[in-house]
């Protein structure tokens, strides 16, 4: 899915930028922890240097990590719209190519879900997801390589515990991707139901149907909670 994003971006070089900016943010922390740690341990052993020093080195650092942020965000920002556009240029395209047969068999309210909840998906929580998926990652790299550097000997205890960590993530993405999918099947009546009351608004003010729409539609929402409540989302 990450390597899907960014190709949809029409720019690996804008994705390797963003990165490396990831891999720069982690470097500068890292340096600004480490360089607290050296600035405790020089002035126990009374060799240290002057306060202004150790105090601009460290303003320094915070300074380069507050830049590299902002460029790393505004990049990412770039780069999930492009994605973003993209993604919904190719899904206009492939809904426009499908033959007939598939609007006949397809409820109305699971088109109209991929362009609502999973554009808007695409547009606020991937991009989030993205951010700290690269965030979190970087981060406990940067820790291994630095705890790993002090103390080789914990490497060893790392190796069964990447292990049970990979295995708790393929459980968990398994069932999150089925109550996803639980979750788009129980949403499709409703926007089926919403967008045919639309369709057919004058007909319904015509008929004076409004209440037994109104019935319909909150029937419909205390179907849809009940069933997400149901598998737990």
């Amino acid at each position: 899915m990450l390597i899907k994003y960014l190709q949809a971006t029409n720019s690996m070089g804008l994705g390797a930028f963003v990165i490396i900016l990831y891999i720069a943010t982690i470097a500068v922390l890292l340096s600004a922890d480490w360089w607290l740690s050296f600035w405790m341990s020089e002035t126990r052993s009374s060799k240290g240097q002057g306060l202004l020093f150790y105090l601009g080195i460290y303003s320094l650092i915070s300074v380069a990590a507050i830049i590299v942020t902002y460029m790393r965000q505004l990049g990412l920002l770039h780069m999930s719209v492009k994605a973003s556009k993209s993604l919904h240029d190719e899904l206009f395209e492939s809904v426009l190519h499908c033959p007939l047969s598939f609007f006949d068999t397809t409820p109305v309210g699971r088109i109209t879900a991929r362009f609502s909840r999973d554009v808007d998906t695409i547009d606020q929580t991937l991009a989030d997801s993205i951010s700290q998926f690269f965030q979190t990652s970087f981060t406990v790299l940067g820790s291994i390589a630095l705890v790993v550097t002090f103390l080789p000997w914990l490497g060893v205890l790392m190796i069964p515990l990447l292990g049970l960590y990979y295995r708790i993530m393929y459980y968990y993405r398994a069932s999150s991707r089925e109550l996803k999918r639980i979750e788009a099947l129980a949403r499709s009546p409703v926007y089926a139901t919403f967008s045919e009351t639309l369709l057919g608004l004058d007909s319904v003010r015509a008929y004076h149907q409004q209440p037994r729409l109104q019935v319909l539609v909150y029937a419909g929402r205390v179907a849809l909670f009940g069933t997400l409540r149901t598998v737990g989302v």
